[in-house]
Order: structure tokens, then sequence, then C-alpha cells
């Protein structure tokens, strides 16, 4: 039996996932919100399987997943043939999920200095590292790296190195909330900088080190890389800086390590679309090169 794919369902269904809404996907198809559910029900009976999961947000199944990748494909090739019939040249585009840590410290500085932006134009989402695999599920970026080991259906994943955090404070903040030798109760006292409420890497770090669970110290929300590292370097808290962000910091003694040897070593991973394209698999190759050189 030849397999039939229904574009149009696929459309839907890509479009479900990319706006999060069945109202915002048929504004952007310009047909009806009944018309997008009709063809989204019809692409699943064809199949005999769920291709969604609704919850919080929507998440393609594994099917639904695998249907998205062949879409995109097809539609990446569509446009790229449209581009060599007119006579003119696409540039190649990429949408970036990446954490605010890693933009700062170390991402756009290399593609900067490797000149990358001259023939790739990048669009770049900041996100928690553990929640940037999302982006790249639901179709909405073209790569990202991530704290998550396991490939996206339709993707390929490569280990990029670790990013290594140390928890620091200024020497006058260690004299005034450190003194002690009870170190749970001096840090579960101390107020610490987290990014936002999805910021879980203080509590991953309490957890491994000093066994600290569901109490968290008082805390500072800023969600700014230079923010919070203003912020440290003022006095008024702790926090889990990337050594490479604050070396100048560390070796002037502006800031020092609380517990020398209880650093985390975060994994990145870099996440792609295999979209068959060569100028976009370029692209891809090029930046998980310099990426890597980083680590």
């Amino acid at each position: 039996m030849t397999m039939k794919f229904d574009y149009k369902g696929m459309q839907a269904l890509c479009s479900i996932i990319e706006e999060q809404s069945f109202e915002a996907a048929a504004l952007k198809l310009c047909i009806t919100q009944s018309a997008v559910s009709q063809r989204l029900k019809a692409l699943q009976q064809y199949y005999g399987d769920p291709l969604l999961v609704r919850g919080d947000e929507y998440i393609p199944t594994n099917l639904g997943a695998e249907l998205l990748a062949h879409y995109k494909k097809i539609k990446y090739i569509e446009e790229d043939t449209q581009q060599k019939i007119q006579g003119t040249s696409r540039p190649i585009e990429l949408i970036v999920a990446v954490s605010r840590d890693m933009l700062d410290t170390w991402f756009l500085p290399i593609i900067i200095k490797k000149h990358f932006l001259s023939s790739v134009r990048i669009s770049v989402i900041a996100d928690d590292q553990d929640v940037t695999h999302r982006y790249l599920q639901m179709g909405k970026v073209s790569c990202c790296f991530s704290t998550v080991p396991r490939a996206v259906v339709g993707c390929d994943v490569s280990f990029i190195g670790n990013m290594r955090y140390v928890l620091v404070a200024t020497p006058q903040f260690k004299k005034k909330y450190f003194k002690g030798s009870d170190q749970h109760h001096n840090l579960l006292n101390a107020p610490i900088v987290k990014f936002d409420e999805q910021d879980q890497l203080n509590n991953k770090y309490l957890a491994k080190h000093f066994d600290i669970m569901n109490v968290s110290p008082p805390c500072f929300m800023v969600p700014s890389v230079r923010g919070f590292r203003e912020l440290v370097l003022s006095g008024s808290a702790y926090a889990l800086i990337p050594e490479r962000d604050i070396q100048k910091e560390l070796a002037s003694g502006r800031l020092i390590t609380l517990f020398p040897k209880k650093y985390w070593d975060m994994p990145i991973f870099f996440h792609y679309w295999m979209l068959g394209d060569a100028g976009y698999s370029d692209a891809i190759a090029r930046l998980k090169k310099y990426a890597a050189i980083c680590f």
C-alpha cells in the first residue's frame, strides 16, 4: 500500500504546534478554526493515532513529530526550489534557542569573532537551558543549545561540552553571611539570585552538594546576565555564575568562590533539524564547530 501524504493536514498540525492555538493557526492559514480541527482530525484518522498531546501546551506525539519533521523538510525544499526558479538567492536563516548565560558568555562572542553573521541571518530566542529543546520540538527554531541529551524526532544532537558554574560572592558578603561552620544555615539564610521562576539551577546545586531540598534561601529574581553579575558584585547576594564570565573578578579578588571544590558542570547539547539542504547543513556544521571551540 502506497502511503499518501496529506500536506494540508500537516500544515494544520504544524501551525497548531507553532502558534499553540487552534484559533491562531486558523488566522495564520486564513481558514476557519473548524477547518483547522477538521484537517487535524482527518490526519489523525488516516494514521489511526493521536498526533498532539494537549496539556499546558501542545506537544507533538512521536508520530506527530515525524510528520512535522517531514513537512518542514518539504516546505524548506519547496521554498529553496522556488528561489532557484526565480533566479534569486535566499540567505541562510537560523532561529536559535539558547540560554541567557550561553548567549552572553560565549554564543554571541564566538559567532561575531568568526564572522558567522556575514553569511547567515540569525534570530535568537533566549530561555532556560532546560526548556530550549521545547522550541525545537514545537518547530519554532532551527536549532537549540540544551541540557537535554535526547534528540527530538527528526533532529540530530551533538554533545558540545560542559559549562562550569561556581558559587560566588564578594569577600564582604562571605564575612557577613558565612561566619560559622554550619553551611546549611548559612546557605539558607543568605540571599541568592536566580533568573526567573523556571531557573532551577540553585535548587539542583544545593540538593547535590548539600542535600538541601524542598526549601530555598531568600531570593532576588533578576532576568539579566549583566544585572545578575552586578547584584553579586554589589555585595547584595551570592549566586551560581559561569566561571568563564567572571575570570577577571575572581583573579582580582572582587569575587571569591565560596566552595572551590563544589561546582556545577552543566552539559550542553546542540540539537538541530536534519533538512538535507547543503547551505543549511553547512551553517549548522559551522555553528556546531564554533560552539565546540568554547569548551
